[in-house]
């Protein structure tokens, strides 16, 4: 699979660019959610679970699209070490000091 960007955020990034429509995207699907019967319906945690089995398995799945079988074990691999990447741009993201300016 390669080596994973795990780069700070550079918005002339083509790469970071696709990126951050992906980010934006999924957070616009959960977004939509919200007025949705159904999840209104479930508990906040049952609501958070929701959305982990939701984004995870459809994240597993297009991955596995893209890569042969035997690149299944890769492909998590490099989705656990991608997560606390992904904290770390979300807490810069959701910071008082960014959502100030």
């Amino acid at each position: 699979m390669g080596k994973l960007k795990l780069e700070p955020f550079d918005d002339g990034s083509d790469f970071n660019q696709l990126a951050d429509r992906l980010r934006r995207d999924v957070a616009a699907i959960v977004l939509r959610l919200q007025e949705d019967v159904l999840y209104s319906a479930l508990s906040p945690t049952e609501q958070i679970e929701c959305v982990l089995a939701g984004i995870t398995t459809g994240l597993v799945g297009v991955c596995f699209a893209q890569v042969h079988d035997d690149g299944r074990g890769e492909v998590m691999k490099a989705i656990k070490a991608y997560l606390p990447h992904a904290r770390a741009q979300v807490e810069g993201i959701m910071s008082p000091s960014r959502s100030a300016k």
